[in-house]
């Protein structure tokens, strides 16, 4: 999972550099059915693993809707766990 972050993480970074939002990484991902894989993550028996699948869904794949946030939460912990 941190491998997965980190390349992420990366993408992200060449997208703003580039003066966009888009990431390169994030869409192969979602290409590969990787997105589904990483959802299934939120239900997890590892808090770890949940808080991490998390935090890369809000991070690179949310796109700031309410309605996919709260679509998040509803599936996975809140960061308050």
């Amino acid at each position: 999972m941190e491998g997965v972050e980190n390349i992420l993480r990366v993408g992200k970074t060449d997208g703003e550099r580039q003066g966009d939002e888009f990431n390169q990484y994030a869409d192969m991902v979602m290409e590969c059915d990787g997105l589904d894989h990483i959802e299934a993550l939120l239900h997890h028996e590892l808090a770890d693993i949940v808080d991490m699948a998390r935090s890369i869904l809000l991070d690179y794949f949310v796109s700031g809707d309410d309605e996919e946030e709260e679509r998040c939460d509803k599936c996975g912990r809140s960061s308050a766990s």
